[in-house]
Order: structure tokens, then C-alpha cells, then sequence
């Protein structure tokens, strides 16, 4: 489990929130699932130091209407992989 994930709100609507804490320098992988398992988003960042980062998302970014999403964000770094997948509940898009 990664420590300081945080993603919100749940349900979301239009916006969603993903907050997460890095030991030291690495990328981040996120992919986004609808509930059928269809990849609806995938980003990737490098991130230069450690700390508190978020990534915010919109409509633009969520290629899906209403129900079950899975966001699953992996973070290499030197100390290695690190992953954990989240489901939240996306309702009517507006």
C-alpha cells in the first residue's frame, strides 16, 4: 500500500484528486479502468524530488460515463515499485 495515497472525491463527478507522497526522485504511472477492465486513462510524470504530489483530472482526461472505476498508480523509484489500485464510484457525467 502506498503511504499518503489519496484520491477524492468519492463519488466523483466531473474532477478527481490524486494525492500521493514520494520518498526520493522517480516516475509515476497512472492508469485508469472502467468497470469492464477497458483502459479509459493513462498518464505518466516524472517526479524531480520528494514530497506531497497531485495529479488532477478531469472530463477531458476520463474517457467514460457513470459506475465503477478503478485507479491503480505505480511509482518507481531507487527503493523500487510501489502500486495500489483504488475503486471509486464515478457518477452522472454533467
Amino acid at each position: 500500500m502506498l503511504a499518503g495515497l489519496k484520491i477524492y472525491p468519492n463519488p466523483f463527478t466531473n474532477r478527481l484528486n490524486i494525492e500521493f507522497a514520494t520518498a526520493s526522485a522517480g516516475s509515476v504511472e497512472l492508469d485508469i479502468f472502467d468497470y469492464t477492465g477497458r483502459k479509459i486513462g493513462h498518464f505518466t510524470q516524472e517526479v524531480g524530488t520528494s514530497g506531497i504530489h497531485l495529479i488532477e483530472l478531469d472530463n477531458q482526461d476520463l474517457n467514460s460515463s457513470g459506475g465503477l472505476v478503478l485507479v491503480r498508480l505505480k511509482i518507481r523509484d531507487n527503493k523500487g515499485v510501489s502500486d495500489q489500485t483504488i475503486k471509486l464510484i464515478r457518477s452522472g457525467v454533467n
